[in-house]
């Protein structure tokens, strides 16, 4: 499960070193409230990085986006998922 350190659970940052993508997009609903539905499989890919408290969800989504080369939109509460052309 993707880690809070405890600097950055004060802060209420997300930081993430070499995990699943799956287990950072489930992290990333939990903290912004929104549904996951998979439009293919998760590529077996780990990643890290860190998303300061505050940041807009399109912007969360872009940088998703760069690190792992899925598509993602967002149409309400629910996070379309899709690795299809990758």
């Amino acid at each position: 499960m993707a880690k809070l350190e405890k600097e950055a659970w004060r802060k209420l940052d997300f930081e993430f070193d070499n995990e699943s993508i799956k287990t950072v997009l489930h992290q990333l609903s939990q903290w912004y409230g929104f549904e996951l539905s998979y439009q293919s499989s998760v590529p077996n890919q780990y990643i890290s990085g860190k998303i300061i408290n505050g940041t807009k969800t399109s912007d969360v989504l872009e940088i998703m986006k760069n690190l792992t080369n899925g598509n993602f939109q967002m149409k309400g509460k629910v996070l379309y998922v899709n690795f299809a052309n990758n």
